[in-house]
């Protein structure tokens, strides 16, 4: 069993198995469980920063989160 501690927009989180990007945007509930929205052609209303590198949509799934990553999560805001 590996154990994996990590910040997501500066808060800890530690998980007892190893994670993606994308299974963290799930428990984090940016997206839903059964998300295909990259594959759906959707793209989301947020960007994805890992160690300070922005991480395309494409690549959450094989992204891996080691320990120590930081993640950020920026959404956009639109109105008036």
């Amino acid at each position: 069993m590996s154990h994996v501690c990590y910040l997501v927009n500066g808060e800890n989180r530690c998980s007892d198995t190893a994670l993606t990007l994308l299974q963290v945007l799930v428990e984090e509930g940016y997206l839903a469980a059964e998300s295909t929205a990259v594959e759906e052609g959707k793209l989301p209303r947020f960007v994805v920063a890992m160690d300070l590198q922005i991480v395309p949509p494409g690549e959450w799934a094989s992204s891996k989160v080691d320990n120590g990553s930081s993640i950020d999560i920026v959404g956009a805001i639109t109105g008036g």
